[in-house]
């Protein structure tokens, strides 16, 4: 049938026309309904059949999106089966035709195409940079630069290298794309400029890559840095190391070598191109005075006479020891404690030290050597209450140290507070028998019977570095208003005295501020705790106990007592 054209038809009924047009991308389909008498045939319903989008390059893909309803079924060349509101994603290589063909239950379909151009794109061959110059180089020296070959077009890009100058190396020499390194060698150029041009031929077209290069005759020219070696004042039998730097300030390669030095003088390396060398000086054979030489450096790029100078003398060790006092403070009995001193030379030579006398009750590690950190261990198992005082005597053969030492010993005891020793009431935050303060009694943790005594003074919470002094009072009477001294600065109050009800309204003041106040009931305890104290936390600072209430002629009282207070 030819593409363009018209044929009439006299159907006797309602009759369905499909029109089929096909080509190298596929086919299309189009479908006509020609309605005889009063009964028209309905078709499945194509709402929409797109492309998105549908123009694409090579490797690109497309999503097609479809509405179809009274269908019973739905598919679509290529893909298959699908549902009748969907989409799915497409990646085609050529350019092609999608047909959605939509059929209903009666078995008639309806035909919707959707066409996906690909356009495909040729590679392009792209070079950066365009032009390379190497420079000035020395002849006989090598010096590379790079250049990055690009595709700018689609597809993929193949390259090679055609012509290239002979004093050119390049690696790769083909590929698609990347860093491409050249490598100019002038081992057998003359003096002068040398140019020439890298051609580079691909599917994506040719590229020409001008090179230049300036070839000169350059020597090696020898440089040393510093060009004076002074070590200064050594003892006799010390050894003492500098260094130098040979550099190469010319072109070419440098070959250098030590020629003339002192026999006093060690060098590490004798010989190489540049770097460091390094200068040891020895006096273990040198008298005292002052010593020069000469160290010659010789190459193929000049000499070089670098001027060298000791100044032996024959230092003599000394000692130094730091610090020169150890107070190992507060120790309980039997404990032990440990403190450092450093012993150094401030002389020359070697020093030897090792431990003369010492108390008894002071161990030394370690008792000799030549310097470093020494560790003393002050026992007092031994020791009675009080201060002890001492020396570390230090013999070397750089003279002599005296070391004091000093060492207070305190015997704690565990004291019962009255209130527990009386009426076997628990103190909150007291100590336990062993001086700490997780004593389980009644299976809880409530506090302790205890606090700790050094001598006349309470230790806060048992540490013997944090002394106290404390009050007792076995009996208080107490008006209502009453203030009644503790010590200096603390007062305890009576606010309110309830008889009948058996309770005290208390307070602890402290220079007229509230430290803390309470209703207790008759047969309790009033306390008050500090938080923070000289680096001790929760200490009990005051107990009380309230033993009964009774009625005055013209206010009521209350009977304290027990009461024990830090002051």
């Amino acid at each position: 049938m030819h593409p363009i054209g018209e044929i009439d038809v006299y159907p006797y009924e309602t009759n369905i026309y499909i029109l089929r047009a096909t080509n190298e991308l596929g086919k299309n389909v189009k479908t006509v309904i020609l309605n005889v008498g009063d009964e028209p045939i309905e078709l499945p319903i194509i709402h929409s059949f797109i492309a998105d989008p549908n123009n694409i390059s090579v490797g690109e893909g497309s999503t097609l999106r479809w509405n179809v309803s009274g269908a019973t079924s739905v598919t679509i060349d290529g893909i298959g089966r699908v549902n009748s509101a969907d989409e799915r994603n497409v990646d085609p290589d050529i350019n092609t035709n999608y047909i959605l063909e939509a059929t209903n239950e009666a078995g008639l379909s309806n035909f919707k195409t959707v066409t996906v151009n690909v356009e495909y794109l040729q590679p392009k061959l792209s070079v950066d940079p365009d032009i390379l110059n190497f420079g000035t180089i020395s002849v006989g020296d090598k010096k590379s630069l790079t250049f990055k070959i690009s595709n700018d077009g689609g597809g993929t890009l193949n390259w090679n290298v055609g012509n290239k100058p002979n004093w050119i190396t390049i690696r790769p020499t083909s590929g698609s794309s990347g860093t491409v390194t050249v490598t100019a060698s002038t081992a057998n150029l003359n003096d002068g400029i040398h140019r020439g041009n890298i051609v580079i031929g691909s599917n994506g077209g040719q590229v020409s890559i001008p090179v230049t290069v300036n070839v000169e005759d350059l020597k090696p020219k020898l440089s040393v840095e510093p060009d004076i070696l002074n070590f200064g004042t050594i003892s006799v039998g010390d050894k003492k190391s500098l260094t130098f730097k040979i550099s190469n300030d010319g072109g070419g390669t440098l070959n250098w070598n030590v020629g003339n030095k002192p026999n006093w003088i060690t060098i590490r390396p004798t010989s190489g191109s540049s770097g460091t060398v390094t200068v040891t000086a020895s006096t273990a054979n040198l008298n005292d005075g002052i010593h020069r030489g000469n160290i010659v450096i010789g190459s193929n790029g000049g000499q070089v006479s670098i001027p060298v100078t000791v100044n032996v003398e024959d230092l003599k060790p000394k000692l130094s020891v730091e610090p020169d006092i150890l107070n190992f403070g507060t120790i309980s009995v039997g404990d032990k404690k440990s403190l450092t001193f450093k012993i150094s030379n401030d002389g020359g030579g070697t020093l030897n030290w090792n431990v003369g006398n010492k108390p008894n009750w002071i161990t030394i590690r370690p008792t000799s050597g030549s310097s470093g950190t020494v560790t003393v261990t002050a026992s007092t198992a031994n020791l009675n209450d009080g201060i002890h005082r001492g020396n570390i005597v230090i013999d070397s053969n750089g003279g002599t140290k005296t070391i004091n030492v000093y060492l207070t010993v305190n015997d704690i005891k565990y004291v019962k507070y009255l209130v527990s020793l009386e009426e076997d009431l628990i103190v909150p935050n007291g100590l336990c028998e062993d001086g700490t303060k997780k004593c389980e009694l009644f299976d809880t943790y409530h506090g302790g019977y205890y606090y700790a005594m050094v001598g006349n003074y309470v230790a806060l919470n048992g540490n013997p570095e944090k002394l106290k002094t404390i009050t007792i009072d076995d009996k208080i009477v107490l008006h209502v208003g009453q203030q009644y001294k503790i010590s200096d600065g603390i007062e305890l109050t009576a606010v309110e005295i309830d008889v009948e009800g058996g309770e005290v309204w208390l307070a602890l003041i402290q220079d007229g501020k509230e430290l803390t106040s309470s209703v207790v009931y008759k047969g309790e305890i009033f306390t008050y705790t500090e938080e923070q104290i000289e680096g001790e936390s929760d200490v009990p600072m005051f107990v009380a106990y309230v033993e009964t209430m009774f009625a005055g002629m013209n206010t009521n009282m209350v009977k304290v007592r027990y009461v024990w207070s830090i002051v």
